[in-house]
C-alpha cells in the first residue's frame, strides 16, 4: 500500500490524502518559517513504506519526523504491532540516509536497539509520558506494562535501565495475538 491507500482507509476518505497535502502546501504558503513536525506511528500497514513517507514528509518541508512504535495495549495494536529487532534496521537505514534532510526522532523504543543512534531515542520513558484523562486508558496502559514487559539479564546493568522500563516480551505478544485473532 502507498501513504494515500493507507491515509484514505484510515479515514474512511478517498480524498483524504491529497487534502492533508493540499493543506500542508497552504500553511507553508501562508507562513513559510513554520516548522511543521509530523508525528508517524508505526504499524505493518505502513512499515514497508517508511522511506517512501520520510521522502514525501522532505519534500513538503517537515523540520522533524517523530517516528513512535506502537504500545501492544489493545487487540488491534497487538496485530498492529512490529517488532523492534525488525524496526530498528529499517530506522537506522532511514537516518542514514535523510540525516542531512530531516531531524528524526524515536519514541517508544528500547535504546539498546539502537547502538550509535542513542541520540535519536526520545520519548522512551513510557510511564511519565502518557496522560489522559479516561481511566479505562490509564488501566490498560499500566495492565500492559505490567503485562507485556519483561527484564533479562542484560538490562540490569544498562545505562537506560530506569528509563526504558525493559523489553516487550514479544513471545506474550504472540501468543495474545493468536487469541485475539481466532
Amino acid at each position: 500500500s502507498s501513504n494515500k491507500e493507507i491515509q484514505d482507509n484510515l479515514t474512511k476518505m478517498k480524498w483524504s490524502y491529497d487534502f492533508l497535502i493540499e493543506a500542508i502546501k497552504n500553511v507553508k504558503k501562508i507562513k513559510p518559517n513554520i516548522n511543521l513536525i509530523n508525528h508517524t506511528v508505526i504499524t505493518r500497514e505502513n512499515f514497508e513504506n517508511l522511506e517512501e513517507h520520510t521522502e514525501n514528509l522532505i519534500s513538503l518541508w517537515f523540520y522533524r519526523i517523530d517516528y513512535l512504535n506502537m504500545m501492544p495495549n489493545t487487540s488491534l495494536n497487538k496485530q498492529l504491532y512490529v517488532s523492534p529487532k525488525i524496526l530498528s534496521k529499517k530506522l537506522i537505514n532511514i537516518i542514514k540516509k535523510y540525516e542531512n534532510q530531516v531531524r528524526i526522532e524515536i519514541c517508544y523504543t528500547q535504546p539498546c536497539f539502537y547502538k550509535w543512534y542513542e541520540n535519536y531515542i526520545s520519548g522512551f520513558d513510557y510511564g511519565r509520558n502518557f496522560l489522559s484523562n479516561r481511566e479505562d486508558v490509564l488501566l490498560s496502559w499500566q495492565q500492559t506494562l505490567l503485562d507485556f514487559k519483561r527484564e533479562w539479564k542484560e538490562c540490569k546493568w544498562c545505562a537506560y535501565f530506569d528509563d526504558c522500563r525493559w523489553f516487550w516480551d514479544e513471545e506474550k505478544i504472540t501468543n495474545a495475538q493468536s487469541i485475539w485473532t481466532k
